[in-house]
């Protein structure tokens, strides 16, 4: 999952300053990435566990890969030798399986990662999916004590 964003960075680099050592956290096999994510499954149990409300937790996921201008997004990949080559083939930002926690509802929207939070209407189709998540989870809220 990371490689794209670590790529990504060293490429931004060239323009402004970013510290690539950051997106190493989201590499499928990292340890910080397991940690967090070990700790706000502990932080859900114990909500419960304390008597607190359930919090929900819906996941969206894009379909597409990233275009630009008719155009496939240019990925690079790093290789052995250390410089930079480009292939034009679409980008999936984030992998399915990296977006999605099992335990939770998964959704996706068909749109990019780009476009996925980009509605034009009320009658855009990932509009419908997320304010009937937000619908859903307000009918089941509690009045706080």
């Amino acid at each position: 999952m990371a490689d794209w964003a670590t790529i990504a960075g060293h490429l931004v680099n060239l323009v402004k300053r970013t510290n690539t050592d950051i997106v190493g956290v989201l590499k499928t096999d990292s340890q910080v990435l397991e940690i967090v994510q070990q700790t706000f499954q502990t932080m859900m149990k114990n909500r419960e566990s304390d008597g607190k409300q359930k919090l929900q937790v819906t996941c969206f996921a894009e379909e597409m890969p990233v275009q630009r201008a008719g155009l496939a997004t240019v990925v690079c990949r790093l290789r052995p030798c250390g410089f930079y080559h480009a292939n034009l083939e679409p980008l999936q930002v984030v992998p399915h399986h990296s977006a999605i926690l099992p335990q939770y509802t998964a959704r996706t929207i068909h749109s990019d990662h780009v476009n996925m939070t980009k509605f034009a209407s009320r009658e855009d189709n990932g509009y419908k999916q997320v304010s009937s998540e937000l619908r859903r989870w307000a009918k089941g809220l509690k009045p706080s004590t």
